[in-house]
């Protein structure tokens, strides 16, 4: 279904995707996002269904819209840090800690999701995320890329692909190992798995570790 976009500098829109927002990461974090409705949604923020779409297409795509809005103020973070010519090390690193602290705030909606069932719309919208990242960190950037790699678009956006999966599978793990008690530990497997000729930088698992442990 279309969406039709609001005036986003409507106050009653802001208070609308307030209530949204509040609403879907309520309910998802009792039940993954498949298995909600939106009656669930309408009835939990007060609002009608035609509302609803206006503001997104379904209850996932409604989660996808809020998680990513998270995500993105952290993506233009790293983007800051990995200025051209610099090792990618310390920008993935201060991504990695603010998407386990992200993690950690929304502990029980990645628990509910990722770990008490196995939710491929929240699966999918980590992956879609983190692959977009990639993409946008890899593009025309040769010294970002292995040795001999021609750069191209279908070659970047498989490299992408694989470390972007690679991530959200570390983060599976973590939480269905460790819970969210843990954070350094996520970071500094990812750290510790990521390729060289990406991070552009030896040892920088090693500090994390020692981060985590301390």
């Amino acid at each position: 279904m279309k969406v039709t976009r609001p005036d986003p500098a409507d106050l009653r829109v802001v208070q609308t995707r307030a209530k949204l927002r509040a609403a879907v990461l309520d309910l998802a974090s009792r039940a993954p996002v498949e298995e909600i409705t939106v009656s669930d949604l309408t009835k939990k923020a007060g609002i009608n269904r035609s509302t609803f779409y206006k503001h997104a297409s379904s209850p996932a795509d409604l989660l996808r819209r809020v998680i990513w809005d998270e995500l993105d103020g952290l993506r233009a973070e790293i983007f800051a840090l990995a200025a051209p010519g610099t090792a990618l090390s310390e920008a993935l690193e201060h991504g990695l800690h603010g998407l386990a602290e992200h993690v950690v705030r929304f502990s029980a909606l990645y628990t509910t999701g990722l770990v008490d069932h196995s939710s491929g719309a929240l699966h999918a919208l980590l992956n879609e995320h983190s692959i977009a990242s990639f993409t946008a960190l890899l593009e025309g950037r040769a010294d970002r890329m292995p040795p001999g790699a021609s750069g191209d678009a279908v070659s970047v956006a498989m490299y992408s692909a694989f470390l972007a999966h690679g991530v959200t599978g570390v983060m599976e793990s973590w939480l269905r190992t460790t819970g969210t008690g843990d954070p350094g530990l996520f970071v500094a497997t990812v750290l510790a798995v990521l390729p060289p000729w990406l991070t552009g930088a030896e040892g920088t698992s090693h500090r994390s570790q020692e981060r985590s442990t301390s």
